[in-house]
């Protein structure tokens, strides 16, 4: 029950086309961070992906999701994945992290720091502490970083500020949620585009440059892909 829970949660936040592209992205022995690893859904492909010789860092701030996370890694039996349970951003500090209530049920899958203005939701509202991801980096003395899957419910801009050392030195390749009605896609889009990264999809089986696409299969996802290798395919 509980891996096909989880397969059909993965899927169906991500979409069947993310899920599928990172076979073409994470190679066994990489290192993979999963920022906003939530229950720890997709840290498990990553696990797989990676193999006994590489490693997965889940960065999971809400301490409800982290509990879970642990209890599913462990049915998974993924131990190449390490669980930090902080939030990433522009600056180290402590932030307030919110919870919204859903049709009476507290949401800790929908935890979010950035909040949209006007929603009107009543919240469980509590501090969580906040490093960089430079800063965790360096913490964890990473030598390599080959991925970075980023769903932070809108602060993706704010893990990209506190990351740009990273970016810049170990260029992953990166699949990354923008809210709409949060972070800003062009700012995001101008940012990898100034590291020289590529905007991809995964179309007929292959990563391609979005440019490169006549027919953009939804090119407004809101899952983006950016690449430093565009003969990655």
């Amino acid at each position: 029950m509980v891996p096909c829970a989880l397969q059909s949660k993965c899927y169906s936040d991500w979409g069947e086309r993310e899920v599928a592209c990172l076979r073409r992205m994470v190679l066994p022995g990489g290192v993979a961070v999963d920022v906003g690893a939530n229950v720890g859904e997709f840290a498990i492909y990553l696990s797989r992906l990676v193999g006994s010789e590489g490693q997965v860092v889940a960065v999971e701030p809400n301490p409800v999701n982290v509990q879970s996370a642990r209890m599913v890694l462990d049915w998974f039996r993924c131990g190449n994945v390490r669980i930090e349970q902080v939030a990433l951003g522009s600056e180290v500090g402590v932030v307030p992290l919110s919870v919204p209530m859903v049709d009476g049920v507290w949401r800790d899958d929908l935890g979010r720091i950035v909040m949209p203005p006007g929603d009107g939701e009543a919240l469980h509202t509590f501090d969580v502490k906040v490093e960089t991801l430079d800063g965790l980096v360096e913490r964890l003395k990473l030598r390599t970083l080959e991925f970075v899957k980023c769903d932070v419910e809108g602060a993706e801009w704010a893990v990209l500020e506190g990351g740009q050392q990273v970016f810049s030195r170990f260029r992953p390749a990166v699949l990354i949620e923008v809210w709409r009605r949060g972070t800003d896609r062009e700012r995001v889009r101008s940012f990898f585009g100034s590291l020289e990264y590529t905007e991809c999809v995964f179309t007929r089986g292959r990563l391609m440059p979005l440019a490169q696409v006549v027919d953009r299969n939804n090119p407004d996802s809101l899952n983006l892909i950016f690449l430093p290798d565009v003969g990655v395919t």
